[in-house]
């Protein structure tokens, strides 16, 4: 199974990707760790990458196309992949589709997460991540843990630096800009499927299994 998430920020795809990762036990690449992990090492490139997201922008697409080829290239990726956030341009499309025949694979579907902008910013100005195992949570929904700790691995949740209002709406304007156009770019090619989430977890999941029953990848 190889598929691709694409949708605004906030949309809901890293915890599609994870649920799907689980049943199916394929891996997920998610450029935002990606890019946080490069972060970390304290070069030159990460310095350049944390100011470009602090900024609501994209990182150039050479720099994330070099990281998902290299991750891409990997053994554990045989059985399947999700990318979660990636590609999320059509020139990053192209950069997909020759990694992908360099190593001799095609995708099965683009999952396409619909969800409206104002839901968005409410969604990410919630969002808590555990630092430990990943796991995303919401101050606005209920179940939240009181104490702030991940319910997985007991871990304080801690927010991005970049879930902040001002960020994520230039970041929503830099996906309407630059990552809708992949839409046309999918649909002509037979791979898309597009579901309107009202962000209930569970029923944007059963449309997507739904889907991929459809097509008989599972």
């Amino acid at each position: 199974m190889r598929l691709v998430i694409i949708g605004g920020p906030g949309a809901g795809k890293g915890t599609q990707a994870a649920m799907l990762s689980r049943e199916f036990g394929i891996k997920s690449i998610t450029t935002g760790d990606m890019f946080r992990s490069i972060q970390k090492r304290g070069c030159e490139e990460g310095m350049e990458i944390g100011r470009i997201l602090s900024e609501g922008k994209l990182v150039p697409d050479d720099i994330t196309i070099k990281a998902v080829g290299n991750e891409l290239g990997l053994a554990k990726y045989g059985p399947g992949f999700i990318l979660d956030g990636f590609p999320r341009t059509v020139p990053q499309a192209d950069g997909l589709d020759a990694i992908l025949a360099s190593i001799g694979r095609g995708l099965d579907l683009v999952i396409d997460i619909e969800v409206d902008d104002e839901d968005m910013v409410r969604r990410l100005t919630g969002r808590m991540v555990c630092p430990e195992c990943g796991l995303i949570f919401n101050r606005h929904n209920e179940g939240y843990p009181g104490d702030g700790a991940c319910g997985a691995c007991g871990v304080g949740l801690e927010a991005r630096d970049d879930d902040n209002e001002e960020t994520i709406r230039r970041r929503l304007k830099t996906y309407h800009t630059s990552t809708v156009p992949l839409k046309e770019y999918y649909s002509d090619r037979g791979l898309l499927h597009t579901y309107v989430s009202e962000g209930i977890i569970e029923r944007t999941y059963a449309n997507i299994i739904g889907a991929l029953k459809a097509r008989g990848i599972i």
